[in-house]
């Protein structure tokens, strides 16, 4: 099985498994069995899994091949390469790909002036209107 077969069950299972919370906290309402307990502790598990992310960190020195793993891992059924990748430094700064259903395709890019502030960037992903942001047109 692939890599992207497998975030694609693991997606599916999330979901199944919210539609099987669903149902059960609709049962345990239905039956006078729902205490206030246990609708505080279905509704944690609910947040979770819908706001649970996979992250995968890429993290050694300058052309070690992080990009060309990458390419292969995610976007190698795609015929092209995503991430720029040839000899040299190519990618000199953080780079975060991610997906979410809710945004459409773009790029968002945190201005350089930036780097002069104190803050983590921790901190600018939490702050999403300080970011410059690019539309792609996919097809």
């Amino acid at each position: 099985m692939t890599f992207n077969q497998e975030l694609d069950e693991h997606g599916a299972w999330r979901r199944q498994f919210a539609l099987r919370l669903k149902l059960l906290g609709e049962w345990l309402s239905d039956h006078d069995l729902m205490g206030p307990g246990i609708r505080e502790r279905l509704d944690q598990l609910h947040a979770q899994v819908k706001e649970d992310r996979i992250m995968v960190a890429f993290v050694a020195e300058f052309s070690r091949g992080k990009s060309e793993l990458i390419n292969a891992m995610f976007f190698a059924g795609y015929g092209r390469r995503i991430m720029p990748a040839s000899a040299g430094r190519t990618t000199m700064c953080p780079t975060e790909l991610g997906y979410d259903a809710e945004v459409p395709p773009c790029i968002r890019l945190l201005p350089i002036e930036t780097r002069l502030q104190p803050q983590s960037l921790l901190e600018w992903r939490n702050a999403p209107d300080k970011w410059e942001r690019v539309d792609l047109d996919v097809n």
